[in-house]
């Protein structure tokens, strides 16, 4: 008897894995709605099945619970099941649930707004709720009475401190009029590793008084905040900072390139894998330079750790050309052979790039385990030749996803195509409005013989060419589809006669 699917249950770290494929998205989080009180994608038809799909594994199988219910109640949107559960059914809560309660699984968080409707909890020892007793002393909002209103918030985060000394995750909504450096109790939470204060607010970054305090948190993991301007100031020199952090998100919309390799300086661990730095400005004619001084401190600080690298710049300026390609300026990243996710979106076509077949040869030569490759750019002259695709399926095995700014097929060769059956996306940021599509069938049976497996992605606004591309991919596929039905059908019925031949 095989013991597979046994050994499989009792390994909780396969279950985790899998169950992990089931987490709701990060931008769902942001969706809360102040007004009915709900996150706004919480009724899609996607999110439904999720939830459903989950709640039906907690109940079937006994392995399956911690990890279904783990991902389940990671994000809600609603105390009020929960409370009702541990509150007023206690004699219904099972064994296996009060054990999940009081393990060290532990989830917080806190919506900040002007009407006062946050709610903080945690699943570490215990459920307890802050918001009913302590929000009944809450001051009208007014700002003349900012100085009580920031008592109010920093008395808020203590409480949930003290009650939640334990607590490993945090995430803070906050509302209109709440500063930033109001909330420097968060680094009461001692053990917390997961933190997440990077509200996609247009209101002042004050977030710069918060720094020494989040870098001197010692369990910190994972940290995502809005970037503020004049980033080293706030750090005494020779300062140790963030030694654990592995993961670093920053919402750079009103800080500079310059500030954000500022930031990775900072940081002194030594396990940093992932890198994500949105939306940060910089001259034109500086871009360059700093997009190489930025591969620099990647290099020099976490190479041995990093693995991913995304990065969102937008120019401003006078239109420039960069006078050499791309991977000149990338050769510092390019020395980090084991990346597997890098994205690039220059954000402006105030600059145009350079990157022909050769230079995307150097990219597949150098990061052989890619597996999520964006670049989204203005080419300087021709686009991307759509034979660029061909080193990256020869050389990159486990790539899954590629994005292009757009694409030149006019010189597509059909001999000697490799067959890379990895790839489940590719798609280009124009939509085929610029790229150049002479031949839609052409295209389609080169992308079809190159990455089998993939699926073609077509934006709402998509040009003809390109549209008529994607249609004769599927169409391909469904046709190959249909054939190795009916040959599979038909070797059936041939087997089927000849076996009855003998009786005839």
């Amino acid at each position: 008897m095989s013991l597979g699917p046994t050994l499989a249950l009792a390994n909780q770290d396969v279950l985790y894995t899998v169950f992990e494929h089931f987490v709701a998205s990060e931008t769902a989080w942001y969706d809360f709605d102040i007004m009915t009180r709900r996150v706004k994608s919480v009724d899609d038809p996607e999110e439904i099945v999720r939830r459903r799909t989950l709640a039906s594994c907690a109940r079937v199988c006994r392995a399956f619970l911690f990890p279904a219910i783990t991902i389940l109640w990671r994000d809600l949107d609603s105390l009020e099941p929960l409370n009702a559960l541990v509150q007023h059914r206690a004699s219904q809560v099972t064994e296996s649930i009060a054990q999940f309660l009081d393990s060290t699984i532990s989830t917080t968080f806190l919506r900040i707004g002007r009407c006062w409707t946050a709610t903080t909890f945690t699943l570490a020892p215990r459920t307890i709720t802050l918001g009913a007793e302590v929000f009944r002393g809450a001051p009208a909002w007014d700002h003349h009475r900012r100085c009580e209103y920031q008592t109010f918030v920093e008395t808020l985060l203590l409480r949930a401190a003290e009650s939640a000394p334990c607590l490993t995750y945090l995430r803070i909504t906050r509302g209109n009029g709440i500063l930033e450096d109001w909330l420097r109790p968060v680094c009461r939470f001692s053990r917390v590793q997961v933190l997440d204060i990077l509200e996609p607010a247009y209101d002042a970054v004050t977030t710069s008084d918060l720094l020494p305090r989040l870098g001197a948190m010692e369990s910190l993991r994972s940290l995502k905040l809005r970037l503020p301007a004049a980033v080293g100031h706030a750090f005494d020199n020779g300062t140790q900072s963030f030694t654990a952090l592995r993961v670093l998100d920053l919402g750079s919309r009103f800080a500079s390139l310059h500030d954000a390799i500022k930031m990775l300086r900072l940081v002194s661990s030594p396990y940093l894998e992932s890198v994500h730095v949105d939306g940060c400005e910089c001259e034109t004619g500086l871009l360059s330079a700093g997009l190489h001084d930025l591969c620099t401190v990647l290099d020099a600080r976490f190479a041995p750790t990093l693995r991913t690298i995304s990065l969102s710049i937008t120019p401003i300026g006078s239109p420039i050309a960069f006078e050499q390609p791309l991977v000149k300026y990338l050769i510092p990243l390019l020395r980090i052979r084991h990346l597997a996710d890098v994205r690039l979106h220059l954000a402006s076509k105030n600059v145009s790039v350079v990157v022909s077949v050769s230079d995307f040869v150097t990219i597949a030569e150098s990061w052989p385990h890619l597996e999520h490759l964006e670049l989204s750019y203005v080419p300087s002259g021709k686009a991307p030749s759509l034979r660029a695709l061909i080193p990256l399926a020869r050389l990159c095995p486990f790539l899954t996803h590629v994005h292009l700014p757009r694409i030149d097929a006019r010189d597509v060769e059909m001999a000697s195509i490799p067959s890379h059956r990895s790839l489940m996306s590719f798609s280009i940021s124009d939509g085929g409005w610029d790229s150049l599509i002479p031949d839609p069938q052409r295209v389609a049976y080169f992308l079809r013989k190159l990455f089998p497996n993939a699926e073609l992605g077509r934006p709402h606004l998509a040009s003809e060419q390109w549209c008529r591309t994607v249609k004769e991919f599927r169409d391909s596929r469904a046709r190959k589809d249909r054939g190795n039905d009916l040959v599979y059908c038909w070797t059936s019925l041939v087997v089927l006669e000849v076996g009855h031949s003998p009786c005839n």
